[in-house]
This record gives C-alpha cells, sequence and structure tokens, in this order.
C-alpha cells in the first residue's frame, strides 16, 4: 500500500469518525440538553440507532465512491445502503412501544424521534443526490485528464 493510499485511509477515518462524533451530539441534545438526566431508558436507544444510521450513510457513501462501475449502480447500492442503515431506526419505535413502560418513550421523546428520522431522511436523500453528481464529475475528470 502507497504512503498516499494509507494517508487518504487515515483521514477517511478521521472523516467518518469526525461525521459520526457531530450527528451522536446532534442526536442527543435533538431531545433537551438534559438528555442524560432524564428517561435514559427511552432515551438512549434511540440515539444510538439514530448514530448507527448516520454513520451507515456515510459509510455507504464511502464505499460506492471507492467502488468502480456505473453510476447508476452505484446509486442504487447506495439506496439500499441507507435502507439497511436506517432499518433499526425504523423498526426501534415499535419495538419500544411494547416495551415495559420504563422503555416507552414519552411524547417528547416521540417527538424527538421523529425529528430524528427527518433529520435521517434529509441526510439520506442528499447523499443520494450527491453521490450521482460527485461520481459524474469524477468520471468527467478523469476522462478529461486521459486527453
Amino acid at each position: 500500500m502507497s504512503r498516499r493510499r494509507r494517508i487518504a485511509d487515515v483521514a477517511l477515518v478521521a472523516a467518518g469518525l469526525a461525521w459520526t462524533g457531530c450527528w451522536f451530539w446532534a442526536f442527543s441534545f435533538g431531545f433537551s440538553d438534559s438528555f442524560f438526566e432524564h428517561n435514559r431508558h427511552s432515551r438512549i436507544p434511540p440515539l444510538i440507532a439514530a448514530t448507527l444510521a448516520a454513520a451507515g450513510i456515510f459509510t455507504s457513501f464511502v464505499v460506492q465512491w471507492r467502488r468502480s462501475g456505473s453510476i447508476q449502480g452505484a446509486f442504487v447500492r447506495h439506496v439500499a445502503g441507507v435502507v439497511v442503515a436506517m432499518g433499526p431506526f425504523l423498526i426501534l419505535p415499535a419495538l419500544l412501544r411494547h416495551a415495559p413502560r420504563h422503555w416507552r418513550p414519552s411524547a417528547d421523546d416521540a417527538m424527538g424521534i421523529g425529528i430524528d428520522f427527518l433529520v435521517l431522511t434529509a441526510l439520506a436523500v442528499a447523499s443520494a443526490v450527491v453521490l450521482p453528481a460527485a461520481l459524474g464529475l469524477r468520471n468527467a475528470w478523469r476522462a478529461r485528464g486521459r486527453r
């Protein structure tokens, strides 16, 4: 592995950690500023699921960016990756609804879960729009460089 490739891999991991940390922070304060003081049972599972979904969206984007193939194929694979990444977050509210009372989200917590869902959906849609555009620009740039 070349030095340049190792540096790119380290930068990519650092960007992924920064991305995940940023979304952890955003989702943790999506409920209230006293997030870890009240209702931990009903708030921590959605926080973990939302953070994992955001990390999954980033990972799917990076995997498709690094993979060679058609833009359409990358788009379809990325959308499938996003659906898989968001799956646990989408299933979680149904599971919590049947959980013991202290695990069930209150009205404020449920609203926070809904807001997190909207944010994740916006992230998913934005990444699904940016990926084909970025791949198209990259392909055009590479084709221009070969002339």
